[in-house]
């Protein structure tokens, strides 16, 4: 017969988070998997020294006519809690400049970003405009419906 054990996926890829995560449980079969253990290979590595891989971010530069924040040419995912840190930092001046002329890829999550640092400086009475915003990013906004929502007619 076969063993049944509890796995934590269930339809819902998140629903292990929740404080309910018993409701979204299901219940998976384990298959008879030969017990012969497989031989091990022993793979000899040659020592080498490597430099840990370091994250590019955007340049913030202060000016006459406040802060550029210069916008990487790569703007994903995988960097916008390093980005989030660094706009959060800005809030601090009274004028921001966001700066996409180099910009060559954008997702909608580095786009969400910007909205959401575009509206917190609303708030707090700061006012922020785009330098030169590459037709990439103009683009993507427009794509998402964002282009009126990032400001990106809003130029210094």
């Amino acid at each position: 017969m076969a063993k049944q054990k509890k796995s934590m996926i269930g339809l819902d890829p998140l629903a292990w988070l929740k404080d309910e995560a018993e409701d979204a449980e299901i219940i998976e079969e384990d298959k008879n998997v030969s017990k012969a253990k497989p031989k091990k290979k022993t793979v000899r590595k040659k020592a080498t020294t490597k430099k840990p891989a370091t994250k590019k971010t955007a340049k913030a530069n202060k000016t006459d006519n406040g802060v550029v924040f210069k916008i990487q040419a790569v703007q994903d995912i995988s960097s916008v809690s390093a980005i989030h840190s660094e706009l959060k930092a800005l809030l601090s001046n009274e004028k921001v400049v966001l700066d996409g002329e180099q910009v060559e890829r954008i997702d909608a999550a580095s786009l969400q970003l910007f909205y959401s640092f575009i509206e917190a400086a609303r708030i707090a009475g700061i006012e922020v405009f785009w330098r030169s915003p590459s037709d990439v990013l103009s683009t993507n906004a427009k794509l998402l419906g964002m282009e009126e929502a990032l400001q990106l007619s809003k130029v210094a």
